[in-house]
């Protein structure tokens, strides 16, 4: 499975329609939205070909304006998050999941640690 973040925006007074619009999608969850219009949604899919096409549906949804993914991780690469105070030497370690200590050291490779 292939789980992606997206971030989609529409305006405030479009917000409760597309909502309801995305709840009636099986494969697609809200999970946080505020009063500018800014959505969290998380979709669910078997391949990335069909994770493309879920976020192209999204983004020509009625009063969505924009739908940007944020992240897309395969299952194999789900990691929890990192304990408060862990360091990146303990995520790079041997003792850390082996797709945990994958991810944080392409993070570590990109700079972003």
């Amino acid at each position: 499975m292939i789980v992606s973040g997206i971030l989609v925006m529409t305006a405030p007074a479009r917000q409760p329609a597309v909502c309801r619009t995305l709840a009636a999608l099986p494969w697609a969850e809200v999970h946080q939205q505020d009063a500018t219009g800014r959505m969290i949604v998380t979709v669910e899919a078997e391949t990335s070909d069909q994770g493309l096409e879920r976020l192209k549906t999204l983004k020509g949804l009625p009063g969505v304006l924009s739908a940007e993914m944020v992240i897309h991780c395969f299952e194999d690469e789900v990691v929890e998050s990192p304990q408060p105070g862990a360091t990146v030497d303990t995520l790079n370690s041997e003792e850390a999941g082996g797709a945990r200590r994958s991810y944080f050291s392409r993070l570590k490779a990109l700079g972003n640690y």
